[in-house]
């Protein structure tokens, strides 16, 4: 529509994706081949969103390198993110959506993950920015130890709540014993749950209906392993917005 060519490229571009000029003066679209497609979807809309700041070109030399951008750097491509994530979720769309889901559990993100084309992860995280009825987080889980303390095996990589869900489960922190989400990790399992778990958040113990599951299995091992859904113990099912 916008006259941007999108290339899927084996040579390295140094990331999942880029935008460049091409010799014509145009913009076009560079996504690496050997993702899944679900991301690759994203990549694009990400970076066709650079187009929409008259600066953008200012930027193709430096986008690339995130490790070494600046924090005004780091804060476009974060717009980028927001911009690519509302052209994958139109908010209307998606709204009119979570207001039809009898419950939430793996099969209703799973549907709506193949609905529109995205991610799990990427469709949990716009549903907590768009569920508005009752508190919600998503706590995605990493085995990969790095600096974090304890036991493991499992550990909090990021999560991501509504304005309703009480504290933020910070990174690092660790699922409770016996968790769903060491269960679902031991056995492969494709969900577990949802059953009753009590967290420790912001040093208090609460309660909630947890269910885990199992993400993609990707050849990047930052890529989190699982998610947990956290809900109110009093959550029967129903419209998630109001």
């Amino acid at each position: 529509m916008f006259g941007i060519r999108c290339f899927e490229v084996e040579h390295d571009i140094d990331g999942d994706g880029r935008i460049l000029l091409g010799a014509n003066g145009r913009p076009k679209i560079e996504y690496a081949a050997g993702r899944m497609k679900e991301r690759q979807a994203f990549t694009i809309f990400h970076e066709f969103a650079h187009t929409l700041f008259p600066d953008y070109c200012d930027f193709l030399p430096l986008h690339h390198a995130a490790a070494q951008s600046s924090p005004e750097e780091k804060e476009f491509e974060s717009l980028c993110d927001t911009a690519a994530a509302e052209m994958l979720f139109p908010s209307d769309e998606f709204t009119d959506d979570l207001k039809g889901i009898g419950r939430l559990h793996f099969p209703e993100l799973l549907r709506l993950q193949q609905r529109y084309g995205g991610s799990l992860d990427a469709t949990c995280y716009r549903m907590a920015e768009l569920i508005s009825a009752i508190p919600v987080s998503f706590a995605f889980m990493t085995d990969q130890r790095g600096s974090f303390s304890g036991g493991g095996p499992l550990w909090v990589k990021h999560s991501s709540g509504n304005k309703l869900f009480k504290g933020y489960i910070k990174g690092g922190e660790r699922p409770p014993k016996d968790s769903v989400a060491t269960i679902c990790y031991a056995e492969q399992s494709q969900s577990v749950g949802p059953v009753r778990e009590t967290w420790w958040i912001d040093g208090s113990p609460r309660s909630y209906m947890a269910e885990a599951v199992k993400l993609p299995t990707v050849a990047n091992p930052d890529y989190p392993k699982l998610v947990v859904i956290l809900l109110p113990l009093s959550y029967k099912g129903g419209s998630l917005c109001i």
